[in-house]
């Protein structure tokens, strides 16, 4: 009833704009309405909540869009993102092909065309960054968490509209260099941006000093990681994107997939013993199956671009052959009460800036790695095998659950130094693009 009596007076106010000032129906951070209204209307049918989702498609972005021009570059993020959001609603309640046309369009021209930071991020002070000019804009106000977070609801879209894998890498990436590496792990509160200047250090939000916009969207991510896990476009057959510890159970719970680091226990002692090395792995993964279906039922796996290397499957503890179709593993069976045991290795790589390859990052699988310096002293790159300029830290600890990773530090360098990964730096000062010597 609120939202039917608001939409009364937007009715009004929408009608007087049009004819006095149609300029200010799309000013500012306006974007966001046009999905609000297609959504109402996919709930109530009310045909004046389609009027006003009408009012708010107009618009000069998907206009240059669909003229396949540049509709972003120095524009408002997050003024921006929403649009597209809207476009793909309109989509899934029309069926029209041309607001699909305009979202991908817009994927096209926000990453594919633009490139992005190895974080993910493609903005800078809340502004699009030109395509391929991230150096030139590299400093302590680039990422604004929001933007992060639409991109990944956006990415979230087109998954469900292409079924194609990128989209699913792209919220990866996002997760753990944007929700986590956004977030302080021991306050939970955001940060606004994320600097990616040499000699960084977070600004972190405060509790009762500050409430920026992304106070509030990191709260919406929180909802996100479940729906981002788990897709099912089809009856009897489960999507696995997102590598989370998660359970997935369906309405009837028939069938549930339990998901959990493959780690095994010894009283309150936790062993790792997927390798020769004894060190632990965020990608050993564990899924238990319960299922009372009498039909077959498809089990599909991305397998990460990341990897090192064909994953290693076993069934029951039984190593088993498998082709990976489209980037997923496919497994379609009756199954009762199995045990899957998926293992990725992550590649450690080092990542060129977008345009300017003097610049690298460097990444363990998903995640970016911070090195814990103050300034850009440069990468020698031995031999140009990334492996043998970095030496992987383990630890042995006699506590219940070690979990020491994706930590390096550099070899055969004028100084050396330890990397982490992006997400667990809190305090410290860090960088992430080198000069590659």
């Amino acid at each position: 009833h609120l939202i039917d009596n608001l939409a009364d007076w937007f009715v009004e106010w929408v009608n007087y704009e049009k004819n006095n000032h149609p300029e200010a129906i799309l000013k500012g951070e306006a974007g966001g309405m046009l999905e609000i209204w297609a959504r109402l209307y996919e709930i109530t049918k009310n045909q004046k909540y389609m009027d006003l989702a009408c009012a708010y498609k107009e618009n000069s972005i998907f206009d240059e869009l669909q003229e396949d021009k540049d509709a972003l570059s120095n524009i408002h993020t997050n003024a921006s993102i929403p649009l597209a959001h809207g476009a793909c609603k309109m989509y899934q309640i029309t069926k029209d092909e041309k607001y699909l046309d305009i979202a991908l369009k817009f994927w096209k021209c926000a990453v594919t065309d633009r490139g992005y930071y190895s974080t993910g991020g493609q903005n800078t002070g809340e502004f699009w960054i030109p395509p391929k000019k991230f150096s030139n804009f590299l400093s302590d106000r680039n990422q604004e968490f929001c933007t992060v977070y639409n991109m990944v609801r956006l990415a979230d879209y087109l998954y469900l509209f292409t079924g194609k894998s990128e989209f699913a890498e792209y919220i990866e990436l996002c997760l753990y260099n944007g929700f986590l590496t956004q977030q302080n792990k021991d306050t939970g509160m955001p940060t606004y941006f994320l600097s990616l200047k040499s000699g960084s250090k977070k600004l972190w939000g405060t509790k009762t000093r500050d409430f920026w916009c992304c106070h509030g969207t990191m709260i919406q991510a929180q909802t996100l990681y479940s729906s981002l896990c788990y897709y099912q476009k089809e009856e009897n057959a489960l999507i696995i994107n997102q590598y989370i510890p998660s359970v997935f159970a369906t309405s009837d719970k028939s069938f549930t997939l339990s998901q959990t680091v493959n780690m095994s226990f010894n009283g309150n002692d936790s062993f790792f013993t997927q390798n020769e090395q004894g060190e632990m792995s965020r990608w050993n993964l564990k899924f238990e199956i319960n299922s009372t279906c009498t039909e077959e039922y498809t089990l599909s796996f991305r397998v990460p671009l990341w990897c090192k290397s064909k994953p290693t499957l076993l069934l029951n503890d039984t190593q088993i052959n498998y082709e990976i179709t489209d980037g997923y593993i496919i497994l379609k069976r009756k199954w009762n009460h199995e045990t899957i045991s998926l293992n990725f290795e992550p590649k450690l790589r080092a990542v060129e800036m977008p345009s300017d390859s003097s610049l690298i990052s460097i990444m363990e699988g998903p995640i970016v790695l911070a090195g814990l310096v103050d300034s850009d002293c440069g990468l020698n790159i031995i031999e140009d095998n990334i492996d043998k300029t970095f030496l992987k830290q383990i630890e042995h600890l006699y506590t219940a659950f070690p979990w020491k990773q994706s930590t390096y530090i550099t070899k055969r360098q004028d100084k050396n130094f330890s990397f982490i990964s992006l997400y667990e730096v809190t305090n410290e000062e860090y960088t992430i693009y080198f000069t590659k010597k």
